[in-house]
């Protein structure tokens, strides 16, 4: 620290040859905010045992005076060298992606009467809002808001995709993921996440 200050009093870092700072290795990104381990996934009638890394981004809304967060899966596979803020052993759980359902809705009042354990226990982690005057980017209802059934994104558990799962043990569901958040579908009351709101 002391060599740096010493270094911009006297000009001497002008001097220096840029390749110098261009040759400290990058620091690689060991932590993520939240990982779920040891889920069982099928493919192609294989079952494998993978981790899923999700990071959250922090979203401004309303002049910056707001935000939300939207999740994205960071990876998927052997993530033991990596660490998470928060970690989940879902060791004898299977995930599977969450699906749309596809009856479509009018109005948030009808949406506020949905219940969300039945749409879980249905495969479904977003539903579709037929109402073209919602502004909103986000939402405090524990499932994701498709305002066009041609935009509805993919269900697929790989990275860069948004992470919208269901959990089960012995065929039922125990565990959802809206949006990167875990949801324990007995204590869905205790939701305390934002879904996300897609739109054209």
């Amino acid at each position: 620290m002391l060599s740096a200050l010493t270094s911009i009093a006297s000009g001497s870092y002008a001097k220096t040859d840029l390749s110098v700072y261009e040759s400290i290795p990058q620091n690689e990104k060991f932590m993520m905010d939240l990982i779920l381990r040891n889920l069982t996934i099928r493919k192609n009638n294989i079952e494998y045992v993978i981790d899923i890394g999700i990071n959250f981004d922090e979203v401004s809304v309303n002049g910056a005076k707001d935000f939300y967060l939207k999740a994205e899966i960071e990876d998927v596979g052997d993530l033991s060298v990596f660490a998470g803020y928060e970690e989940f052993d879902l060791l004898g759980y299977t995930v599977e992606a969450g699906k749309t359902k596809p009856e479509q809705f009018h109005s948030l009042d009808e949406l506020e009467k949905i219940n969300p354990s039945q749409l879980y226990n249905d495969g479904y982690t977003s539903v579709i809002l037929n109402n073209a005057n919602i502004q909103d980017e986000y939402s405090q209802l524990p499932f994701n808001i498709i305002l066009d059934e041609k935009i509805i994104p993919e269900s697929k558990i790989k990275p860069e995709e948004s992470p919208n799962f269901i959990i089960k043990k012995n065929n039922e569901v125990k565990f959802v993921v809206v949006n990167g958040f875990l949801i324990d579908t007995e204590k869905t009351e205790d939701w305390n996440g934002n879904s996300i709101v897609y739109r054209k």
